[in-house]
């Protein structure tokens, strides 16, 4: 600010050319002579505008505001020069007052705040994660199965096999579930049937399971994952789809003898065999037993025996006893293999009743009676029962062949069909045993051959007026029956 001179009184005024400020530099609201105010006296226009407060003028600072009058002394803070550290994700509020440029705010390296020591292979795929300052992308997957496929083991059950991985870093691998459908590969859906590494967890070796199908004769859509155990939950590889049908209920008759090969997918089998039957004796018109029915073959069942496919059995089915007028005969044995065995009906004699699966029927001939012959003839036995006794007249039991007591029906199952009947008595017709047997001969009649293929027993030889040797029946031949499922 220039300076005012002001004469004294009685001096000699003082003009703007001794002055030095001009209006611009006197306040407002001061009258004055100015340099600028051609020795006139003038108001000053320099006027205090100043807005700060003590808050934004440094602590422990002065100054004038809009009051030239009065002294103002700062409030704001020093906070000199600020040096910090701060971790990726940390922030600092910066504090009101004054900072004079030195400071500096450094960010820590991330190297420093990430560290730890899982590698990319450890790192589900396609995730990321920072590891030491540096950002990791996945590579960790499960690893896939190689092969899947699936076979008929049994009548219901199903082989799956699966070729394990190859051992490989970042990939490991647990096992795999098996999921399976009747109406499409069923991906991770479908029903459950089977977790778990099977039966081998060698590196690239093949494992299996055989799993058991709710039905027979069905085709079965398998889908197998592969998996690694985990928490809170497994990880999931590769699906791979196969598909195969259970087995159906299946059954072979031999009514001669060969070979039975067991069919793909069969592991057990049940097996019923029935000898053949003996023939019936032969009618004599010099004996007072005469006649017999034949007795029938015998049955043997064997269930649930162990088989592989493909694996083969050789089968013998026996022959009945012929018929014949000059004799009687045994039938033959039937065989599965060396497994099972059912022997031929026992010929019966004069005087001796044949004994077999049934027992035939007898006729015992009483002397003459005003001319005739008296016949005591009885049916053949059923279903393993005796040839049914007969009674001579003074109330004598002769008795029929033997049974073997047990059911002669197939398998030994009540609602099966009925094998081996015992032969009838010759004399009167005397009907045969059910189940194949054949009927006695009567007056001048022949008798009837065991029904072919039941084992049933020869009907016995009929009585003839003229005293010529009758015919016995035949024995019916056995028969051989294998079925699964």
């Amino acid at each position: 600010m220039g300076k005012v001179i002001i004469a004294g009184s009685g001096g000699s005024g003082v003009g703007s050319d001794e002055c030095t400020a001009t209006k611009a530099e006197v306040l407002k609201g001061y009258n004055v002579i100015t340099a600028d105010s051609e020795d006139e006296v003038v108001e000053g226009t320099l006027e205090l505008t100043g807005d700060v407060s003590d808050s934004q003028v440094l602590e422990g600072k002065t100054y004038y505001n809009s009051n030239p009058k009065i002294k103002r002394k700062g409030s704001m803070v020093n906070h000199g020069a600020v040096s910090l550290s701060l971790n990726a994700g940390a922030s600092y509020t910066v504090p009101a007052g004054f900072h004079n440029g030195g400071g500096k705010v450094t960010v820590n390296s991330l190297a420093s705040q990430t560290s730890a020591t899982a590698t990319a292979a450890q790192i589900l795929n396609g995730q990321t994660a920072w590891v030491n300052g540096s950002k990791l992308t996945g590579i960790l997957s499960v690893h896939s199965i190689l092969n899947f496929s699936a076979a008929a083991y049994s009548t219901n059950q199903i082989l799956l096999q699966w070729q394990n991985p190859y051992a490989a870093g970042g990939k490991p691998f647990s096992g795999v579930f098996i999921n399976y459908s009747t109406n499409g590969y069923p991906g991770t859906g479908g029903t459950r049937i089977y977790t778990g590494y099977g039966n081998n967890a060698t590196s690239g070796g093949w494992s299996q399971v055989i799993v058991t199908m709710p039905s027979i004769g069905t085709t079965y859509y398998f889908s197998a994952t592969a998996y690694v155990s985990g928490y809170p939950s497994d990880m999931w590889g590769n699906t791979l789809n196969t598909a195969a049908s259970t087995t159906s209920r299946g059954q072979q008759v031999f009514t001669s003898s060969g070979t039975f090969t067991v069919p793909a997918g069969v592991r057990t089998i049940d097996v019923f065999c029935v000898g053949g039957g003996s023939s019936g004796d032969t009618g004599r018109s010099s004996s007072s037993d005469a006649g017999r029915g034949g007795s029938s073959g015998r049955t043997a069942t064997l269930k649930n025996i162990t088989v592989t496919p493909g694996q083969q059995f050789a089968i013998t089915v026996g022959a009945g006893g012929e018929s014949s007028k000059s004799g009687t005969y045994s039938g033959s044995t039937t065989t599965f293999s060396n497994l099972v065995s059912a022997a031929g009906g026992v010929k019966p004699g004069i005087s001796d009743p044949g004994n077999g699966g049934s027992g035939g029927g007898v006729n015992y001939i009483t002397s003459y009676s005003s001319g005739f012959r008296n016949h005591y003839d009885t049916a053949g036995g059923t279903d393993g029962a005796d040839g049914i006794t007969s009674y001579k007249g003074n109330d004598t039991p002769v008795y029929g062949g033997v049974g073997q007591h047990t059911t002669t029906r197939a398998f030994e199952e009540s609602w099966n069909t009925l094998y081996a009947g015992g032969g009838g008595g010759g004399g009167n017709n005397k009907p045969g045993g059910a189940g194949g047997g054949g009927n006695g001969g009567g007056f001048r009649s022949a008798p009837t051959h065991g029904t072919p293929n039941t084992g049933g027993g020869g009907g016995g030889g009929g009585r003839d007026i003229e005293y010529h040797n009758g015919y016995s029946g035949a024995g019916g031949s056995g028969i051989c029956i294998v079925r699964w499922g």
